[in-house]
């Protein structure tokens, strides 16, 4: 008898050849699609317009853009992860290593040109790299930013008046 816990129905299915295992991976990511689109819309509306970002429909469907397609990514990995992996305590152990290199080596922690050079390239084989690269693109090209004496935080104290 074949003991295994989680999905065993699928398991003989797919050892008996009734379905192959991309087949039901594409059809799991396709049935998400509808939810995680609105989950993730949602998000970018609050996310997006909370810091008065530009205003205009091209920004904000470029920065959506981006959040979705790295939440995709992600969501990928994280059933890669699953797939491979015997069970949830050796799955969470893989992802607890590497998920917090993947949001350091981000570009956002440690800029790329800060990595050891040895390391620069998990910033390339990382998704949340190119979307945030994307979205700071996206957000800082419609705005302009003046740097004077009243922008700089922490304003100057007593009789300075330039920045040091």
């Amino acid at each position: 008898p074949m003991q295994m816990l989680g999905r065993p129905i699928l398991h003989k299915q797919t050892a008996y050849g009734f379905y192959r295992p991309g087949a039901t991976a594409l059809a799991n990511t396709l049935a998400d699609l509808p939810f995680s689109a609105s989950r993730i819309f949602i998000f970018n509306v609050i996310t997006y317009f909370m810091p008065h970002l530009s205003w205009t429909a091209g920004g904000f469907f470029t920065s959506h853009l981006f959040t979705y397609l790295a939440f995709l990514a992600m969501q990928g990995f994280f059933r890669t992860l699953g797939t491979f992996c015997t069970n949830f305590d050796s799955a969470f152990r893989l992802a607890t290593v590497v998920v917090p290199n993947m949001i350091t080596y981000g570009g956002y922690l440690i800029p790329v040109f800060n990595i050891k050079r040895w390391l620069f390239w998990l910033a390339y084989a990382d998704p949340i790299y190119y979307a945030f690269a994307g979205c700071m693109d996206n957000g800082f090209m419609r705005i302009s930013l003046t740097c004077d004496g009243a922008s700089v935080v922490p304003r100057n104290v007593g009789n300075l008046t330039q920045y040091p």
